[in-house]
């Protein structure tokens, strides 16, 4: 305690009980703890403050007394009230412990406590679990009681102030500590305890109420408390409560815009939704606050927010030259601005003078679009509505707008592709909360709530609310993996990765028209930059051979596309699969398919130096001639002049050679011995401590990011009637005709469309040996991933139920012992044909592996409907199947999971269908447990 501090206690002890010639009868001393910001505190002029120290001076001029505060840290307070040396305690809560010691008011306000947990501890969700960590608490607080009664097998670290608390937290001493709802005087110290302890970890011990406490000796003073508090004014109090915890009663309450779709909107319930609806939904979450939302016109939203009706605004246009007279507080949401124009008229030109395009009055961005169109004579309009009008009226050749604005309006009117965008210039609108600037505490109550929600949760929600992708703010950054500490440490180690790839080898790698690494290895790359934060140096190589030998002698780092081999491995190290590679042939029109090795015997094989399958051709025991060359081109110039009988390259880098240039004498097909292989990174050894991190970075790509990877670096396809050959076909045809031949041009030309069809179809088959089973053709799981995921986000927006079904087929394994495992292929795709037979066509069947298999009901009505499926799926499964001319009866178990009964999470659904699967298998199986 300071020398100041001591001088005030002697003398308030000095006034009591020595008594003075000026002390009257009226006057109270009032003890309250020194360091619990906001409800009672020492400011920095050493006077008491905070909300209960507001509400003891209304008390104090409501009953005409005169109050004098005496501070002092927590436990100390306590006691000094316990030996009668002040009247009052400021305010604490009951417990049996106190309450033999203490008569206690009617609560003057409550607050809400919490346990926050440390960012490296696993998620807790109940206090019960938490009993071998040590829980630190402020030695007399309430907290150890409330904690003991709800699990009596905790253990805690006590420290006299609160500060010390702190401290302790910050320094790594403990790991959960137990603290009440608020803020601290130091925002650095707050900030710095968020970055360790993120509120979303929290877990809620209770809601307490805070009385004024006396000792029993003094009860006959309560009945003045207990006046006093009850004609504080509910105004008066709600102001206080905001002044010191931003908010007038427990629930924030925010303007909404009731017609600004997707972002906010009311339903046809009334409710208000959308995607900055589902923002503050979250912070909620997160905060522990409730949300509540009220509508007005565009004067009404700013004036209610200024003249305190309500607590801020969920999400208004700001920023710019614009200025609403309230505090920014958050930049909620940027949405993508473009200028639209209807699809039956010609696109405004940036040159064009007296075009008149609309644009929203409140727009923050109406200086950039003068900068980027200063010809333009812009109409200002006050909201989206009238300004469509006059578009479609014509009196307006375009308008700029929020690009997911303008696509809702295209689907809930059912006119989709009414407008078109041009793509550049492309502006942002930022919408921000905002608040009142003299509503501190509610500022940064906000902020701290915004500064506690991760990216990817904000993906999330965009993803549920957005049609078109390009409109994300979030997906860039959500791509990033979660790192801890260490995991950051170890990836700025690495803070630039030099890649080596082929110059020439699309559409997996080449270098562009600009000299720049492109192809799909670029994008996985990038993808692994993305989310891992670390620069790259691309280095072309002409082949391959001494592409691999750069990776073996460290002069690059990573090599895309790699197949290991355990000569390979003894020199590398190699990533999980990323890619599938199945393995073609390119055989001459006129020779017969080949489709396996078997049937390459006495061939002459050419293959690209430095492959694995060189290796694995050599080591087959049968003749055959191997021709090396150096590239996909080299390979089929080798077949097209005989120098060769077969050439075996990659699916896809055959494909997208024969798309750049047809050729019509070479046929495809695959190679069903490789037609399973996939690709890897291989990196070379001083890389292996990031190895972990970069297989996690790989596992985040999902089927869909993998097809639009292939789709953006495919090489366009050979068009018989495109212009670049038009020239060409022209002079044969008119040729031909001159000599008679024209019948044969129709010929030819009908052969090179049947090629470019035939190898679409074999692309189309790359495609789907990557998201399905070999065996059954059903989706594999990277495929069923996807789906569930997909179901999770529209599902939750249409507010909908679906259903998670595990399957293992019991008595499979005597299928295979007896008669083998062709057998039991053969049994487990007419399994898998049955399973889909007795589900609806909007569901999913898919298989895990071995005799395991998932199905996916969506838009279920009710857990009947389910267990009629289920039924059906069994009576599939049980009718006896022909196996070597004998029946042979199987059974099915299944684990069911409901969403959103069970949970909303993916792996939570899938383990709790995994472990209902075993329980119905355990009780003696062919039968379901939900």
């Amino acid at each position: 305690m300071s020398v100041n501090k001591m001088i005030v206690a002697l003398l308030a002890v000095a006034v009591l009980f020595v008594g003075s010639k000026d002390a009257r009868a009226d006057d109270y001393i009032v003890a309250y703890g020194e360091d619990s910001y906001p409800y009672q505190f020492t400011n920095t002029e050493g006077d008491a403050d905070g909300l209960l120290i507001d509400l003891w001076r209304e008390w104090a001029a409501i009953q005409g007394h005169q109050l004098t505060f005496i501070g002092h840290p927590w436990s100390d307070s306590i006691d000094f009230v316990a030996k009668g040396n002040v009247d009052f305690h400021a305010g604490f809560s009951p417990t049996p412990k106190r309450a033999e010691i203490f008569e206690f008011s009617s609560p003057i306000t409550r607050l809400n406590t919490y346990l926050h947990l440390h960012h490296s501890l696993p998620q807790h969700e109940s206090i019960s679990e938490l009993t071998p960590y040590r829980i630190g608490i402020v030695k007399d607080s309430a907290h150890k009681s409330k904690l003991n009664e709800i699990n009596p097998r905790l253990e805690f670290a006590e420290y006299k102030t609160r500060a010390a608390l702190l401290d302790a937290a910050l320094q790594g001493d403990i790991k959960i500590f137990a603290s009440m709802d608020g803020f601290l005087k130091d925002q650095a110290i707050e900030l710095e305890l968020l970055q360790s302890y993120p509120r979303a970890k929290r877990i809620r011990i209770a809601s307490y109420p805070m009385t004024a406490a006396v000792v029993k000796s003094k009860k006959h003073l309560l009945a003045g408390v207990e006046n006093g508090f009850s004609e504080i004014d509910g105004s008066l109090r709600r102001d206080i409560r905001r002044k010191w915890l931003g908010m007038r009663n427990q629930t924030l309450t925010l303007m909404a815009d009731s017609d600004n779709a997707p972002f906010m909107f009311r339903d046809n319930a009334g409710r208000f939704r959308g995607l900055y609806i589902d923002i503050w939904q979250l912070w909620s979450s997160i905060t522990g606050i409730p949300v509540s939302f009220a509508e007005g016109d565009s004067n009404q939203q700013l004036d209610w927010v200024k003249d305190g009706r309500v607590d801020g605004h969920a999400g208004y246009p700001a920023g710019g030259a614009l200025n609403t007279g309230l505090h920014s507080i958050w930049p909620i949401y940027q949405q993508k601005v473009r200028l639209f124009y209807p699809f039956d008229r010609q696109a405004p030109s940036v040159n064009s003078e007296a075009q008149r395009v609309g644009v929203l009055a409140n727009a923050p961005y109406m200086d950039q679009i003068r900068l980027s169109y200063p010809l333009m004579e812009l109409i200002l309009f006050a909201d989206l509505n009238e300004m469509e009008q006059a578009l479609k009226a014509g009196r307006l050749v375009g308008m700029f707008a929020s690009a997911p604005q303008i696509t809702e309006r295209m689907i809930r009117e059912d006119n989709w592709g009414y407008y078109q965008s041009l793509d550049a210039p492309e502006y942002r609108a930022p919408y921000y909360v905002l608040s009142r600037e003299s509503d501190t505490a509610l500022n940064r109550r906000i902020q701290a709530g915004f500064e506690s929600i991760r990216v990817p949760q904000l993906h999330n929600i965009e993803k549920r609310w957005l049609v078109n992708s390009r409109d994300y703010q979030f997906a860039k950054d959500a791509a990033r993996l979660e790192l801890n500490e260490s995991e950051q440490a170890l990836v700025a180690e690495f803070e630039e990765l030099t890649v080596g790839y082929l110059n020439n080898w699309p559409p997996m790698e080449f270098t562009d028209g600009v000299g720049q690494f492109a192809g799909i290895n670029s994008a996985i790359v990038r993808h692994l930059s993305e989310q891992l934060g670390f620069s790259v140096n691309a280095i072309a190589y002409n082949d391959f051979q001494t592409l691999m030998k750069a990776v073996a002698d460290n002069q690059v780092d990573l090599v895309a596309s790699v197949q290991p081999s355990a000569q390979r491995r003894a020199n590398l190290l190699f990533s999980d699969a990323y890619w599938p590679a199945p393995y073609g042939l390119a055989t001459r029109s006129d020779k017969v398919d080949i489709v396996n090795l078997t049937e390459l015997k006495s061939q002459r094989i050419a293959v690209i130096e430095g492959y694995a399958v060189v290796n694995k051709l050599r080591n087959l025991d049968m003749p055959m001639e191997l021709v090396l060359v150096n590239d996909t081109a080299q390979g089929l110039a080798a077949l097209a002049h005989n120098d060769v009988d077969v050439f075996i390259d990659q699916m896809v880098s055959l494909a997208s050679q024969l798309r750049r240039d047809p050729q019509s004498e070479v046929r495809l097909s695959l190679l069903a011995d490789y037609s399973s292989e996939h690709s890897h990174l291989a990196l070379n050894s001083r890389l292996e401590p990031l190895l972990p991190l970069i297989n996690r970075g790989l596992a985040t790509l999902t089927s869909n990011d993998k097809h639009q990877m292939y789709h953006q670096w495919q090489i366009p396809e050979a068009q018989p009637d495109s212009s670049a050959g038009w020239w060409v076909k022209w002079s044969l045809l008119v040729g031909l005709i001159v000599v008679g031949f024209s019948g044969m041009t129709w010929l030819t030309n009908n052969k090179l469309k049947r090629e470019v069809t035939r190898r679409a179809m074999i692309e189309k088959r790359i495609q789907h040996v990557a998201s399905h089973d070999n065996l059954t053709q059903l989706p594999n799981r990277s495929l069923f991933h996807d789906r569930v995921t997909q179901a999770l986000l529209t599902h939750a927006r249409e507010k909908q139920k679906f259903a998670l079904m595990f399957l293992d087929v019991d008595g499979f394994k005597k299928i295979n012992d007896k008669w083998g495992h062709s057998a039991g292929d053969v049994v487990l795709k007419e399994i898998g044909r049955r399973l889909v037979a007795a589900v609806r066509q909007s569901d999913t069947v898919s298989r895990f592996g071995g005799d395991e298999f998932v199905v996916l009901l969506n838009r279920i009505k009710d857990t009947d409907g389910v267990v009629q499926v289920a039924d059906s799926l069994i009576d599939a499964v049980v009718t006896p199947f022909q196996v070597e001319n004998e029946p042979v009866q199987l059974g099915v178990s299944i684990g069911i999971a409901l969403y959103p009964k069970h949970s909303d999470e993916l792996n939570e659904l899938l383990k709790i269908a995994d472990a209902n699967m075993y329980a119905a298998k355990r009780n003696g199986g062919n039968q379901y447990r939900l």
